[in-house]
This record gives structure tokens, C-alpha cells and sequence, in this order.
């Protein structure tokens, strides 16, 4: 059975326990051949499984010795939140509409553990068993997670492109929807074409909660520099953006980091915004690799949300992350979303983006350009040493910042992609 050789633990005053699976022993390869380490975070002691094998699961799990606590009740999405109102965004062009309701029972319970190490083992002992069973992800924005960029931003100055950028007084294009980490607010970067994107307070991309030594962490402006790409290449668009709740930064400072069952909500959250409207791509910059190699297992959640957005028409896009892995990740990796990958400026696949066949397409995510964070008195985004793994991450960018930076990665090759959806919808 895999066994880590490591493990990385995250708690403290005000951060959940979630922890992460560094390595795996050398030629240790796990029941479902992945011949590389898989590398994953997790909620500390939370285990889901298919609501059908609960007693037999149970049984297993005594006999390892590996104690559960509590055992929730099959899982489901209960109902839409209410639609966006009159002080989101009243020139959004979006009629409120009523959301209508989803409750869908998929039959997921979630097992509570004593000990919330126990993940892997538990894991582990029930896919040699063949039965389903999934950690509870956490995915997180930072250099070597699941969820953000390749390296750290560098600030330009205002390019040609944004110059030349004509700005829609009243947009009238199809819409799209983003799921990222948020919008900057105005006064944090420069004049942008963003004044008509729907979205609440929550929103809201925060630069820190409390800056520290005049510097800022390198996962912020990442929603920003996603939705500027997007609107480059479909300027008419109309934009809903929705951070997913719940996102914490973690201890170390460089990353924002959110449960997979927070960014199933945020699809959720995001059909109530749009409200009878229909959205004609939806961009995902974000990916993560199944542990146990049942994808539609380990993210239900996310798969029920996904379903109703192609039920309604919706094209989907997402970044294939940028681990050099061959092995899929999701939800690139589905057949009904279109993965995107990331080249340099020869053309040739980078030295970060994930491969393979289940890579839909690949376009320029090098050194890409696009709106970004503006200079408050010599900001810095930081990036901790111990976070710079490949010679091509920076271990900060400097200041001063004008408001645009050029960024590298899956995440920003793929709004490319889903902005040339959206101009032709």
C-alpha cells in the first residue's frame, strides 16, 4: 500500500487543519499506475464515500484500526442562493430573474475521523478494497499547488494593447462567467474595463488583510489578471466573477487556499447571479489530480455543479495546471471541458504546463500580460524562498507597480481561450 514519506501539516489560530501529501516512497507505484508522486492536500480527518458501501466501508476501516466519529448524511446541493440585487452591479444588463432551486442527493456520505492524519491510510485501504472513497481537497493559489500561477508576476508599464483598449460604456456582448479568486477594487490598480462585472462584496480580491513590511503575496491579482485576459480578446463581454467562499491564506503566507466543497458552492452561487441570463463559457482556472482515480467520485461536488452548467448550454474551459504531469487533473481532464495548456513563445509546451492526451489545446501562457495590481508606496509581491522550486520562479517581483504585470501560466492561457468563445457567442 503507498505510504508518504512526508506530510505537511496547516493549523492554527483561525486556519482549518488540512494537510498534504509530499512524496511517495522511490518506485512505489499506487494501485491505479501513476508512476509519478501524487501530490495532494486535504481537510484533516474527512473522508468521503458512496453512501451504498457505508457498512462495509465501516467494517474495513475497524479492522486497520483507523476510528470514525461521526458519519454525515448523503450530501446535496440544497438550493440556489438568491439572485444579484439592485447595488451589485445595476448596468450589468442581467435581469434578475428567480433562480430556480437544485436539491440533487448523489449519494455521497463524509466519515469524520479520530485522527486527522488518517486520510491516506484510510484512502488507500478502501481503493485496494475497490470501493470509491476521496480526501476532501483543498486546493490553494501559490507556486506549487493545485491552484495558481507558474511563477510570481512581474510589474510593466502600460502596454500598447491597453492603450489602444476601448472600454465598453454599457457592454452588450455575451456573457461569462469566472470562478478565481476575485476582482481588485479600483483604487487598487489602474483604470480598468471592469466597472461592469457582476459581483458583491465577497467578491472582492483583497490585496492583505494586513500588508506586512510594505509587501504583498504572489497569488494576488490572479482574478484580475484572468478576467483582463479574457477581455482582451472579447471586449464586449459581459463578466460575472465569483471568488468562492471561505478562502483562508495560509500560515506560510503564500497562498489563498479554499475546500472543494466551497468551490462547488461558488458554481452554485454563480447560476443564482445569472439568473434566467445564459452564459456562454465559463473559465477555470484551477485543476487538481483524483487521488483514488475515480474522478467523478473524489469531486462529485463538482461534477453535479458542472452537469447543470452544460445542461444550460454553457461551454467550459479550464487550465491544466502546471505540474509537468502527465497524469490528468481536473476538471481539464473531463471530455466535456476543454483543457488548456500553456506554450512559450516558440510554440513549444512549457517547461510547467501538464500534458497528455487529455489536453484539448495549447496557446501562449508565457509571460502573458493584463491588468494587475497598482503601486500603493513600493508594494512587493513576496514569494518565500522555500517556495521557489524551479529556476524560473522569482523569489519576489518588484515594485513600482502600474497597474499591468506579465504572468506565466496554464491559468492565464486559458481565458484566452474562453475569450474567444465568448466573442464569437
Amino acid at each position: 500500500m503507498p505510504t508518504e514519506s512526508q506530510l505537511f501539516a496547516e493549523t492554527g489560530p483561525g486556519l482549518p487543519d488540512f494537510y498534504e501529501t509530499l512524496d511517495r516512497p522511490p518506485g512505489d507505484i499506487d494501485v491505479h499506475g501513476h508512476d509519478e508522486p501524487l501530490n495532494y492536500r486535504y481537510v484533516g480527518g474527512e473522508v468521503f464515500i458512496r453512501a451504498q458501501d457505508q457498512d462495509a466501508v465501516l467494517e474495513l476501516l475497524s479492522g486497520d484500526g483507523i476510528d470514525v466519529s461521526s458519519i454525515s448524511e448523503p450530501e446535496s446541493m440544497a438550493a440556489l442562493p438568491p439572485p444579484p440585487g439592485p447595488d451589485e452591479s445595476p448596468d450589468h444588463g442581467i435581469p434578475a430573474g428567480e433562480a430556480s432551486a437544485t436539491d440533487r442527493d448523489f449519494g455521497r456520505v463524509r466519515l469524520s475521523l479520530e485522527e486527522p492524519r488518517a486520510v491516506p491510510d484510510a484512502v488507500d485501504s478502501l481503493i485496494a478494497a475497490n470501493f470509491k472513497a476521496s480526501p476532501h481537497h483543498v486546493y490553494a493559489t501559490g507556486n506549487h499547488t493545485q491552484f495558481g500561477p507558474a511563477d510570481a508576476p512581474e510589474s510593466i508599464s502600460k502596454p500598447m494593447w491597453a492603450s489602444n483598449f476601448v472600454e465598453q460604456t454599457a457592454p452588450t456582448g455575451s456573457l461569462a462567467v469566472i470562478i478565481d479568486t476575485g476582482l481588485l477594487e479600483k483604487d487598487n490598480t489602474d483604470s480598468f474595463p471592469f466597472k461592469h462585472v457582476l459581483r458583491n462584496p465577497h467578491d472582492r480580491e483583497e490585496t492583505r488583510p494586513t500588508p506586512v513590511a510594505g509587501n504583498v503575496p504572489p497569488y494576488v491579482g490572479h482574478g484580475t489578471f484572468v478576467a483582463g485576459r479574457l477581455l482582451q480578446e472579447s471586449p464586449k463581454s459581459r463578466i460575472v466573477m465569483v471568488r468562492p467562499e471561505n478562502m483562508w491564506e495560509t500560515a506560510d503566507g503564500e497562498s489563498l487556499a479554499v475546500k472543494d466543497d466551497d468551490l462547488a458552492m461558488a458554481l452554485l452561487r454563480a447560476l443564482g447571479r445569472i439568473g434566467d441570463s445564459k452564459a456562454v463559457v465559463m473559465n477555470m482556472s484551477f485543476s487538481g489530480s483524483a487521488h483514488s482515480g475515480d474522478s467523478l467520485t473524489e469531486f462529485s461536488n463538482m461534477r453535479m455543479m458542472l452537469d447543470v452548467w452544460l445542461a444550460q448550454g454553457t461551454v467550459l474551459v479550464a487550465a491544466a495546471g502546471n505540474k509537468h504531469s502527465k497524469n490528468e487533473h481536473f476538471p481539464g481532464a473531463w471530455k466535456d471541458v476543454i483543457c488548456v495548456g500553456a506554450t512559450d513563445s516558440q510554440g513549444a509546451t512549457t517547461d510547467y504546463s501538464n500534458y497528455g492526451s487529455w489536453v484539448d489545446v495549447e496557446v501562449l501562457g508565457d509571460d502573458t500580460q493584463s491588468w494587475h495590481i497598482k503601486d500603493r508606496g513600493g508594494w512587493r509581491i513576496e514569494v518565500p524562498s522555500a517556495a521557489v522550486t524551479t529556476p524560473r520562479r522569482r523569489h519576489y517581483a518588484a515594485g513600482p507597480w502600474h497597474g499591468y504585470a506579465k504572468w506565466s501560466g496554464t491559468s492565464f492561457a486559458a481565458p484566452y481561450v474562453a475569450g474567444k468563445i465568448a466573442s464569437y457567442g
